[in-house]
């Protein structure tokens, strides 16, 4: 009897422990398909996304907050921080500068240079939207405050930027009143319609696409067809002749391609068409940024 139960009893015990190790094993699995918490969004962590940064992804606990001091402006919506780090302006959408072979937009010099002026080497703090705390680009998203002003707001205030209407975010609607009221006083960028609305010879002298160089700094209509296109997804090209590199190109960026038809390299290939605008010089040829449809009209 002594040997029977002696021998249940190691039965006993070689069951039980391979119980134990199965469910260690199964716990172990489990563990290992938990998502990591960088994955979740939230004000008091910093979501950085393994997609867009596949080396590495990193949790905060806590969003930065300054001070800091803002060391450098790039251009109208973004700047360098004493850490490092770039900002881009929340619900800010400034004129493109000149860089690399994409032409700078009207006004991007004097968007860059009155951040400058207004924030360079000052220092500032910094307030956040409850997710998205990075763009695709890596800069922070961003409020930026520098004692009561708010530098985001003071960009559409006075005309040197308009509201990035592509997202929601927090202060939309007054960013939208600011940019309302600064097209109404017809400053900034809005100088230029103001301009056209009163403009004395009312509709614009109609001009034929290889006369656009005698017309710098002219609004004027200019009638051709569009024989080449490209689109880089950061502007589009509508060329007026194969040798783009000398002859008139209008451009359309990619913060206005809502305004336009679906591919608009596609749509505006091969019609003959009356572009108006400014004619500018870009690298020894002339240029029209297109900011509206109603600036080019198909005729056939």
């Amino acid at each position: 009897m002594k040997i029977l139960h002696n021998r249940f009893i190691r039965i006993s015990t070689v069951l039980i422990t391979a119980f134990i190790l199965t469910k260690a094993g199964f716990l172990l699995k489990s563990y290992k398909g938990i998502e990591p918490l960088s994955k979740w969004k939230g004000t008091l962590s910093i979501l950085v996304s393994s997609k867009e940064y596949p080396a590495e992804t990193k949790l905060r606990q806590t969003l930065p907050k300054g001070a800091f001091r803002i060391t450098y402006v790039i251009d109208g919506d973004t700047l360098v921080l004493s850490n490092r780090e770039k900002i881009r302006l929340i619900g800010v959408d400034a004129p493109e500068i000149q860089h690399d072979d994409i032409p700078g937009e009207w006004y991007g010099k004097e968007a860059k240079e009155f951040l400058k002026q207004l924030a360079e080497g000052k220092e500032c703090t910094l307030g956040y939207e409850t997710d998205g705390i990075r763009d695709r680009y890596g800069r922070i998203l961003a409020y930026v405050f520098m004692g009561n002003k708010l530098l985001n707001a003071e960009m559409i205030r006075q005309g040197y930027a308009r509201v990035y209407m592509r997202f929601s975010f927090t202060k939309k609607t007054e960013f939208i009143r600011l940019e309302k009221e600064a097209r109404g006083k017809g400053i900034g960028i809005w100088s230029r319609q103001l301009f056209k609305k009163n403009k004395k010879a009312g509709t614009p002298a109609v001009i034929q696409w290889q006369d656009a160089d005698k017309h710098y700094g002219e609004y004027c209509a200019v009638e051709g067809k569009i024989v080449s296109t490209y689109n880089s997804g950061k502007a589009c090209f509508l060329n007026f002749h194969k040798d783009y590199n000398h002859y008139l190109t209008a451009v359309i960026f990619s913060s206005d391609f809502s305004r336009f038809p679906e591919n608009p390299e596609k749509y505006y290939l091969g019609k003959k068409v009356l572009v108006s605008g400014y004619i500018k010089e870009y690298k020894g040829k002339p240029e029209i940024v297109l900011e509206s449809r109603k600036q080019i009209e198909v005729l056939k």
